[in-house]
């Protein structure tokens, strides 16, 4: 999703600020804003000379490559820039799931930075399935395998955002909606969801709001 994202922005000419505060693939970040707009940086002054010297086109800043992940800056950077640069956009991933379409967040997870929002991202092609092959982190959830229902995807989105103390707000993203049935779909619009839900695809470039 953030290369999507930062591929808009790219297409735009606008600049934004893309990052991580764990670590992600290298290969995501390249096809992402371009390999040219890719920073190490070490310090958070490198992080603002970086930002500065990048005009009005999207960038990716990270800490350094170790074995085959790059480890994105520190979240307190990112909590500072949001007070010295407030109109600068920064879109950052918090945690990622290895490729799953479902996550369960450890105790010290999602690594926040005061953000202003906060999407939890659901991969739809889970539906039908047992939490035992698209959960990540299944064999440390002392969860015995289940079916991924409709029900289920509200309690997990509930758990992982209502543990999340931030000021802005929160909000479901509901991804790869060209994949399920009618029936299914119905199904989303009708789940007693606890938070603002948005039913989409990032590959078609199309949502729309059902809760």
């Amino acid at each position: 999703m953030l290369v999507n994202i930062a591929g808009r922005f790219r297409l735009k000419n606008c600049k934004a600020l893309f990052t991580t505060t764990t670590k992600m693939q290298p290969a995501e970040i390249g096809s992402a804003v371009g390999h040219n707009s890719c920073y190490l940086v070490n310090d958070y002054q490198e992080l603002l000379e970086a930002i500065d010297g990048q005009g009005n086109r999207p960038l990716f800043c990270h800490c350094g490559i170790r074995g085959d992940k790059v480890f994105g800056v520190e979240a307190r950077w990112l909590a500072k820039l949001a007070t010295e640069r407030p109109n600068l956009p920064v879109i950052y991933e918090a945690d990622g799931s290895r490729g799953l379409p479902l996550k369960l967040h450890a105790v010290d997870e999602p690594m926040l930075a005061q953000p202003s929002s906060v999407m939890f991202l659901i991969g739809l092609c889970a539906l039908g399935s047992n939490t035992r092959d698209t959960l990540h982190r299944f064999p440390k959830s002392g969860q015995r395998g289940c079916y991924v229902d409709a029900d289920y995807l509200v309690n997990l989105a509930t758990m992982a955002l209502d543990k999340l103390v931030i000021l802005g707000s929160k909000m479901i993203f509901l991804n790869q909606y060209e994949l399920l049935s009618s029936h299914e779909i119905q199904a989303m619009y009708t789940a007693k969801w606890n938070y603002p839900v948005f039913l989409g695809s990032v590959q078609r470039d199309y949502y729309i709001q059902i809760h």
